[in-house]
């Protein structure tokens, strides 16, 4: 029975530790695919990296090597004779008058030292390259991809999670990859020593590989769980850091004008406490290696001097030659191997970029932006909105559009109206296809806009949303952002006076050419919406999308606009309108009146009116806001 229970017994061992080794085989396995996957594309600069620094490595264990001709020198008994390899490159120089042998090894040190410095700057150079390269190529990937999402994503992600992902963690990934190349090359390095600690003396070569295994798995022990925890304090932090970097760069205004900024001081000055903790704990890790291996190799040397202290002199003598170069040997095997633990801490601290990173991009790919195949030359008969509904996603309350349906005909003027948050905005991001309905259709002259190739779609609009874009370069660029081929001084002249800014524009030094500030920070809101009208109206678009493109301007200014915009419709051109103000929607050819998310009315302003519905409210709540203002 006692058999049996001790059988079972080695059984349940037995599958325990495989089960350890098939789990750490999985870890193993999921880091060399993070790592293979990601050096993608730099395996050649890699490749270099280790071939130029096993060969400066060994390029300055030669020079080693040559002081032993110098040693020779110090007396007439050549204390190397009997050793494998070493008797062998002593007896080259026995050949050699004592009084030359100086010269010979000189000179030849000479040409190993010049060529280890060429070796080394390459080296150097081609280390500092790696992490650049990647850093540069992860972050056009990450980008690549994040700007073909869909806008749901990019919503739910947030932008300054995006900032980290595709700034500190590339740059994080490019560093642990040139890790990676040094630990493979300083593993190349050790071999070779023990390699020639085999030609020297096998035992020797056993207590060297007992030396380092003993030593790393201690180290191991004593450093992994901590660099695990290290690497989670640096993601975290980075994290942090970012995120209230970007809200503080962003929302300068507001925290200005709340009187919040000593409390944003405080959360800055907190995550960069964190960030710098949990840097120092990484410089702790890196530099408690060489002193941990500089300590058991000094303990190692001291055993063994004391060991052959304890022979007799003329063995002791005799063993002399080789306990000599095992010294020399050992410590040149202390450097790789300090390394190599250094190189491994350091890929453990990045493995949360990696995983981070890894996870991102896939997330990124499932939720890739599908595009339509069919192309639209032009706009030539409705857009019809057939029970659409929506809703945005994660922490939203019910539907932003719920069973909308309405048409808008080529050539009309069609204004959308209705209380904040009645979906107004939504119509134009479906429409425009940065979003897709949940449920119902959203046709373009009878083509469901999910099957149009997107871009063919956004070519014939013109769309002016609240959020003005002004980036920092010239008038000029910015009127003409996103058009391909050139734009004649006409053409943007016309342009220009139909967003009344013409005189604006001429007004200033450089005209066209002046530039405009960071985020147009030199324009008023005004200016700011008059330039992004410019910029549509440029376009010549088949269909005009105004999201409150009229809000920050004067009466005179929105009403010359208004004139503007009568004028086109005259022309055929399909005008979409989205305003509180209802005074700039009363001569749309239809007004659809949304509450809720749901169409409430449809009709021109004089048939609304005689409804006495939503509408009508809203004109009387509107001209009593005047009224009361007068």
């Amino acid at each position: 029975m006692e058999r049996g229970i001790h059988g079972f017994g080695g059984i349940r061992w037995s599958g325990s530790l495989r089960a350890r080794i098939a789990s750490r085989v999985r870890k193993y396995g999921e880091v060399f695919s993070l790592i293979r996957r990601h050096a993608a594309g730099h395996f050649g600069l890699l490749s270099l990296f280790v071939l130029l620094a096993v060969f400066g490595t060994l390029t300055e264990s030669v020079g080693v090597f040559l002081l032993i001709p110098l040693l020779q020198t110090m007396g007439k008994e050549n204390v190397f004779a009997n050793v494998p390899l070493l008797g062998w490159l002593s007896r080259i120089f026995d050949v050699l008058p004592v009084d030359k042998r100086l010269l010979w090894a000189g000179g030849l040190m000479l040409i190993i030292v010049l060529l280890r410095g060429v070796v080394q700057f390459a080296q150097e150079f081609v280390g500092y390259v790696i992490p650049h390269r990647v850093d540069f190529a992860l972050r056009l990937r990450a980008y690549s991809i994040f700007v073909r999402t869909s806008m749901k994503f990019a919503d739910e992600v947030g932008a300054g999670e995006v900032s980290n992902l595709t700034t500190n963690q590339p740059a994080r990934i490019g560093i642990a990859l040139r890790f990676v190349a040094t630990l493979v090359a300083n593993i190349a390095v050790l071999l070779s020593y023990i390699l020639v600690l085999t030609l020297v003396s096998p035992i020797l070569l056993v207590t060297a590989v007992v030396y380092v295994a003993l030593a790393s798995l201690l180290f191991r022990g004593l450093t992994t769980n901590l660099v695990h925890s290290v690497g989670r304090d640096v993601s975290e932090a980075n994290a942090r850091f970012g995120q209230i970097l970007y809200e503080t760069i962003n929302g300068g205004k507001l925290i200005r004008l709340a009187g919040a900024t000593p409390e944003v001081l405080r959360g800055l000055e907190k995550s960069l406490l964190q960030l710098e903790r949990a840097r120092d704990k990484v410089v702790a890790v890196e530099n408690m290696t060489i002193p941990f291996f500089s300590t058991v190799g000094g303990l190692l040397i001291c055993a063994i001097v004391m060991l052959i202290g304890t022979l007799r002199a003329e063995s002791a003598a005799q063993e002399i030659g080789v306990v000599v170069i095992f010294f020399v040997l050992l410590l040149r095997i202390l450097s790789p191997l300090s390394i190599i633990n250094i190189s491994r801490n350091n890929i453990i601290i990045h493995l949360d970029a990696f995983r981070n990173f890894d996870a991102f991009l896939a997330r990124a790919e499932q939720e890739r932006e599908i595009d339509g195949h069919a192309q639209i030359e032009n706009f030539a008969k409705e857009i019809r909105f057939d029970r659409v509904s929506f809703a945005y996603g994660k922490g939203q309350q019910g539907n932003a559009l719920e069973q909308v349906s309405f048409v808008v005909p080529k050539g009309q003027l069609v204004a959308i109206v209705g209380p904040s948050g009645a979906g107004k905005t939504t119509i134009v991001n479906l429409l425009t296809r940065l979003y897709r309905p949940d449920s119902g259709s959203v046709k373009i002259d009878g083509t469901d806009l999910n099957s149009l190739a997107i871009e063919s779609w956004r070519r014939l609009l013109g769309v002016v949303t609240q959020e003005t874009l002004v980036t920092s370069d010239t008038i000029k660029a910015n009127l003409c952002f996103g058009l391909r081929g050139e734009v004649s001084d006409q053409e943007l002249q016309a342009a220009a006076r139909l967003a009344a800014i013409d005189d604006w524009i001429d007004s200033l030094p450089e005209g066209y050419n002046t530039r405009m500030g960071d985020r147009g920070t030199r324009l008023s809101g005004g200016q700011r919406q008059r330039v992004a009208l410019a910029r549509a109206f440029l376009r010549a678009p088949e269909v005009l999308l105004l999201d409150e493109a009229t809000s920050a301007l004067d009466t005179l200014t929105e009403q010359a606009i208004q004139k503007q915009l009568q004028n086109l419709s005259k022309e055929r051109k399909t005008i979409i309108v989205i305003a509180h103000r209802l005074s700039t929607v009363k001569r749309a050819d239809t007004i659809v009146v949304l509450e809720n998310g749901r169409v409430a009315e449809t009709g021109n302003h004089h048939a609304l009116l005689e409804l006495k519905g939503l509408y009508s409210k809203m004109i009387e709540s509107q001209s009593f806001e005047h009224d009361q203002a007068e």
